[in-house]
């Protein structure tokens, strides 16, 4: 009975050490392949079985085998040593005893051997688990096993155990060695390329460099291409080695750099060379795809594009700054390097996968140095490796989340009208790009891309204003769009300088003219539409490529050109109708204004200052106004009113700019928003005062009371509310500020009125 004890007792504490300290080694020891990459948890399994099975009877039958070995007539049968490699321990009798046991396993007659079962792959898989990477090196070169272990996952183990023990030559001498002496039908063993490019990367020296490129040149003149991921590992380890242009070239051998590691070597060793202008050109391209989880960069990427912009000396107001920032705050940043990428665990792949990517190889480039049917042979024999996060089973993605995408582009099409990048030509549910990982956090950032890139009234499309389109004929629709009546932010604003002006020129102690006030509201309707029609012209191929415009009429067909025209000569009509029931001084000033409207679009292909245009004519009302009460204007009171109204646009046309600045950057269309860049708060506030300095001028000028003064009070208060908590790179924040202006125009408007109403009227005598 003590000695069944002492036997459990032993068995089962020197299996909990094993277990301990084989968890100790994991954490504290690089990992390349997973363990399951490498059949490693399935050894671990039968381990467990055979230890069950033999219970008591381990010591028992070591020592059989011992006798075996020294005993000339003794055999070591294909069990014994399976059972062996399943019950051996961390120590120098049972390793001793391996190695006998081979040598004397491979001396006998093969004749008494009939299966083909090989032991490589099992003897490594136990040198793993003990950790001894020099007793499994010692055996891998030892003349006598020369064909024991002449297997493809015999040498992936054992170089990921000299890789993980960080015998780096080691691993570049062995694969030497299987290059030169071990291989039949291939010139290189696949799956040891991309341990033999991280050990030389972890090496980190000249020679390491040049044994790495001389294994890729070696592939390109038999016709392979290397391994997207050997190309970023030996990239990064001629960045390392100060040779960018190495690194270059390498990023060249790829037939796309749409993957997270080739891009970020491509972007890191461009600014290694200085050559920034390739890198704006790259990060426009990422930031107009609008998938930041697809198109993202590495925080070390980013941070030496910042070294490089420094040490060339950049202006600040260059290009490349502002790109930085839209790249930071849409998250097309990694909290994660190149280096912890590259050393992720490489994870296997289910068959089945495997062999649906082998028949579809245009979503990963696999060329391994064979041909596509050895290749294929090679994938059923052994289990092909994706290669850490950036490949995924396209077969997995597209039938275990067509609903996601289905659902994500169902919403998108009925919500919004548009297209999205999850339907093919033959309305299959595919994303025509590459694949991450992470499909579902994909799912969600391609909604929330279009979410935020849309204007914010056509999501929120409840607003009575977008009821009436909806519920209209379908034929006038379309124009009732170009007018923008689904969106009447724009209307209100035009009216409100209108509004003011004709307010201010009321005589003291009376309501603004009524008869005036409609009027103008209805010619701001008028002159609105035809602005926007005017610019949907001119627009009509930008509009194409942003984001937030391509759905407008002109754009999707539903309109052409000549109606548009004609449409436009209709809404000019109704407003020079509506011109000629003023007197002929304001039909005169009003029509002056007609130049500004026209020329408007151009502005933002030749001036970063657009606004300011928008500002002199989205604000002539202010001027207009008061001629038609008085038949002249009063400068003195109408020019610093007007002033005040060209800074209010300037102020919400800069903060709706922002929304589009990342498409406008691409297609090189300017506007404040680019040109105020991380500066917007500040120009935005000096705009408010200027504002708020005019309006007090005007109302001096023309001795307004206290109820004025109140209301120019509010509007600055909301002025600074508004740009204290804006956020610039939040879309739909942008349009949320850029909507809130319509209050402004309404507290001012109001201020004037009363502060005219309680004004003392003249009287008969003063007259």
């Amino acid at each position: 009975m003590a000695n069944t004890i002492r036997c459990f007792t032993k068995i089962n504490l020197s299996m909990l050490s094993g277990n301990f300290t084989r968890q100790l080694q994991l954490n504290s020891k690089r990992t390349l392949f997973a363990e399951s990459s490498m059949a490693i948890t399935e050894y671990k399994n039968s381990r467990d079985q055979v230890f069950e099975k033999y219970n008591s009877l381990v010591d028992g039958f070591k020592e059989k085998m011992r006798k075996s070995i020294t005993d000339d007539q003794g055999l070591i049968f294909t069990e014994d040593l399976k059972t062996l490699l399943h019950l051996a321990e961390k120590n120098t009798d049972d390793i001793q005893l391996i190695k006998n046991l081979l040598i004397k396993f491979t001396s006998q007659n093969n004749e008494i051997r009939f299966g083909s079962f090989k032991f490589g792959p099992v003897v490594m898989r136990t040198f793993y688990y003990l950790n001894e990477p020099k007793t499994a090196l010692e055996l891998f070169m030892d003349p006598k096993l020369s064909t024991f272990f002449n297997q493809m996952t015999s040498f992936m183990i054992l170089l990921d155990l000299l890789y993980e023990n960080k015998m780096y030559k080691e691993v570049r001498d062995t694969y030497d060695h299987i290059k030169d002496n071990m291989l039949v039908n291939s010139t290189h063993p696949k799956l040891a390329i991309p341990i033999l490019a991280m050990a030389c990367y972890q090496e980190n020296t000249s020679e390491s460099l040049e044994h790495g490129l001389r294994i890729c040149e070696d592939l390109s003149k038999k016709g392979s291409v290397p391994l997207r991921r050997v190309v970023a590992t030996l990239g990064a380890l001629a960045l390392k080695q100060n040779k960018p242009h190495i690194a270059l070239e390498l990023v060249a051998l790829c037939r796309t750099i749409e993957y997270v590691s080739i891009r970020c070597v491509r972007v890191m060793a461009l600014a290694d060379l200085g050559r920034l202008d390739d890198i704006v050109l790259e990060f426009q391209s990422a930031l107009k795809r609008g998938i930041p989880s697809k198109y993202s960069y590495f925080s070390d990427a980013i941070t030496k594009v910042e070294e490089s912009v420094k040490r060339l000396n950049i202006p600040e107001d260059a290009e490349i700054f502002e790109l930085l920032k839209l790249l930071k705050a849409r998250s097309y940043t990694i909290e994660m390097t190149l280096e912890e990428h590259l050393s992720l665990p490489i994870e296997s792949v289910k068959k089945d996968n495997i062999l649906y990517q082998a028949k579809n190889n245009k979503y990963e480039d696999q060329g391994w140095g064979e041909s596509r049917r050895q290749r294929s042979f090679n994938n059923r024999e052994n289990s092909r490796d994706s290669w850490g996060s950036e490949q995924y089973s396209w077969k997995h993605i597209r039938y275990k989340h067509t609903n996601v995408l289905q659902r994500t582009t169902s919403s998108l099409k009925n919500s919004f009208g548009i297209k999205t990048s999850c339907e093919n030509r033959n309305g299959h549910v595919v994303n025509d790009e590459k694949y991450t990982s992470e499909v579902t956090s994909a799912d969600i950032n391609i909604t929330k891309n279009f979410s935020s890139r849309l204007d914010c009234e056509q999501i929120a499309s409840s607003n009575w204003s977008a009821k009436i389109v909806n519920s209209s004929p379908l034929k006038l629709q379309p124009y009732m769009k170009l007018m923008r009546i689904d969106k009447p932010i724009g209307s209100w604003l035009l009216f409100w300088p209108c509004s003011w002006s004709i307010a201010m020129a009321a005589a003291p102690g009376t309501f603004p003219d009524i008869e005036m006030l409609s009027l103008f509201g209805l010619g701001a309707f008028v002159m609105r539409g035809a602005g926007c029609t005017i610019n949907d012209m001119w627009d009509r191929n930008i509009d194409k490529k942003v984001a937030r415009t391509k759905s407008r009429p002109l754009v999707v067909g539903d309109v052409t050109t000549f109606q548009c025209l004609m449409f436009l000569g209709g809404q000019l009509s109704i407003g020079l109708a509506i011109l000629l029931q003023l007197n002929w001084y304001s039909v005169l000033l009003g029509a002056s204004s007609l130049g500004l409207v026209v020329i408007y679009p151009l502005m933002k292909r030749v001036t970063y200052w657009p606004q300011l245009i928008l500002g002199m004519a989205f604000n002539w009302g202010a001027l207009l106004g008061w001629s038609a009460i008085h038949g002249t204007c009063e400068w003195s009171v109408c020019l610093p009113l007007y002033t005040a109204g060209i800074c209010w646009t300037i102020i919400y046309d800069t903060i709706y700019a922002h929304q589009d600045k990342v498409d406008d950057i691409v297609l090189g269309i300017k506007s404040t928003a680019l040109k105020f860049g991380g500066n917007t708060n500040l120009y935005l506030y000096c705009f408010g005062a200027s504002m708020i300095t005019s309006l007090i001028t005007s109302g001096i000028m023309y001795d307004q009371s206290w109820p004025y003064y109140a209301s120019v009070g509010l509007v600055g208060g909301h002025l600074i509310n508004q740009v204290l908590n804006l956020q610039i790179e939040n879309p739909t924040d942008c349009a949320r500020k850029f909507k809130s202006n319509n209050t402004v125009g309404l507290f001012l408007f109001i201020g004037i009125m009363f502060g005219n109403l309680v004004k003392k009227k003249p009287n008969i005598e003063e007259k």
